[in-house]
């Protein structure tokens, strides 16, 4: 529960679909894992619901307890201020219509707080459909489901006749003996956001309740001219999807809770997103793992080009790259496509040809080469990409047949030490590790 609205807050994954098939519906479920090696659309933004410094931490960790799935979770405090806040924002889901939500649910657990308070969510709200996010003083919303709110006893609403349902019942008081709750501490907890009770920061809410399911609320909007909310993003970093703590002192002061379990429904498609830990840092929206200076393998590369799922493009940022030293038959990497086709054994004449040496050096260097523009030390294979791009300035896919064997045993050689580098034999080390 709030003190003050928040209107003006500015890896490899793992995934498990399941379809079922219903007289008129198709059904499916993924799981994705996320963590900081895979963020998949997710980042942490720490901030000041007043502009000033951030007491906030957000990050993964082990537990709490037994979580609803995996073995991990994220990890939200706010310290001594409550007016910090920490969310975490996914940014997959931008000019998704509101109506199009099957499924909207989340866990939480509570450690330590004030009150009633647990993680909440928050959407970005495109009322209007212009494609620019403008909350502070215009038309779009910001909208809040509050796991402290889910009691039952909130009316009236808006629009007024609704009937906002209990969640994880019976109604209790707080730790500090003021106020109804359902949040309990020290258990986790599960909450249907998509049939529960969310406040507007623009169109019927008041820092809190009244209250609106999401129907109510599309029908409010409705009644006003808009017919298609969506989901906004406020760019590539910041998503229209957070889980948020914090952004309300004294309720939120010395906050310490965890969030898992995160299932989002898009015409009965859902993905659930299960936070693990990883010791690794977390990086930062737009800086791949490997910024991190650790190295990653050719099947990372092909899976996060932008083709793959919701895992993001990470390899365009990194171009162009050239394989070969300059020579007539040196290859300039300019476009993820392209690099994908290499790192897929497709070589110079976008033939796939796994026995091929040349295809398999062009894929080691090409992967070992965007590691190092993204920030990966270099100093263990310095020497062999030296090698390798003076054999490629006059060698391509088509001369691998004409070679002698003693030219192929050096291929090959060059080949398994960039192999070796990509999956941390050698070198800075394997970002999974």
């Amino acid at each position: 529960m709030k003190s003050k609205k928040m209107s003006l807050l500015a890896a490899v994954a793992l995934t498990i679909t399941v379809t079922i098939a219903g007289p008129s519906t198709m059904l499916a479920f993924s799981t994705v894992v996320v963590k900081p090696s895979n963020m998949d659309g997710w980042n942490f933004q720490l901030g000041h619901l007043l502009s000033g410094t951030s007491t906030a931490t957000g990050s993964f960790s082990i537990g709490p307890a037994a979580p609803p799935v995996g073995a991990g979770s994220t990890h939200f405090t706010t310290g001594l201020d409550g007016n910090s806040y920490a969310q975490f924002r996914n940014s997959d889901y931008n000019n998704q219509p509101l109506s199009g939500l099957t499924t909207l649910s989340y866990d939480t657990y509570v450690s330590a707080h004030h009150g009633s308070v647990a993680p909440y969510l928050v959407l970005n709200v495109d009322v209007n459909g212009d494609g620019i996010f403008d909350p502070g003083g215009g038309i779009d919303d910001l909208i809040f489901f509050e796991p402290s709110y889910q009691t039952g006893q909130y009316v009236p609403t808006t629009p007024a006749g609704q009937t906002i349902p209990l969640q994880n019942g019976p109604v209790h008081l707080s730790e500090d003996g003021t106020t109804p709750t359902v949040v309990t501490a020290g258990v986790w907890q599960h909450w249907d956001a998509l049939h529960g009770g969310w406040w507007s920061g623009n169109h019927g809410g008041n820092g809190g309740p009244p209250l609106t399911l999401l129907s109510g609320y599309l029908s409010t909007l409705a009644g006003l001219g808009y017919s298609t909310p969506r989901i906004i993003n406020a760019d590539d970093c910041l998503g229209g999807v957070r889980i948020v703590s914090g952004a309300g002192a004294p309720v939120w002061n010395d906050f310490d809770g965890n969030a898992d379990n995160f299932t989002i429904g898009v015409n009965f498609n859902d993905t659930t997103y299960d936070f693990e830990f990883e010791n690794l840092p977390i990086p930062e929206c737009g800086v791949p793992p490997q910024e991190l200076g650790c190295t990653v393998t050719i099947g990372f590369w092909k899976n996060h080009a932008g083709f793959t799922g919701h895992n993001p493009d990470l390899i365009t940022a990194l171009l162009p790259i050239s394989l070969g030293s300059g020579g007539g038959k040196t290859i300039v990497v300019t476009t993820a496509a392209q690099a994908v086709s290499l790192l897929s054994f497709r070589g110079s004449n976008g033939v796939f040809d796994a026995s091929n040496g040349i295809n398999k050096l062009y894929a080691q260097l090409l992967a070992a080469k965007l590691s190092i523009a993204g920030g990966a030390d270099a100093s263990a294979i310095s020497a062999t990409i030296t090698a390798a791009d003076a054999f490629l300035a006059t060698k391509n896919s088509l001369d691998w047949k004409n070679l002698s064997k003693a030219q192929k045993q050096t291929v090959l050689q060059l080949m398994g030490t960039l192999d070796s580098y990509n999956n941390g034999v050698i070198g800075p080390g394997h970002c999974d590790q």
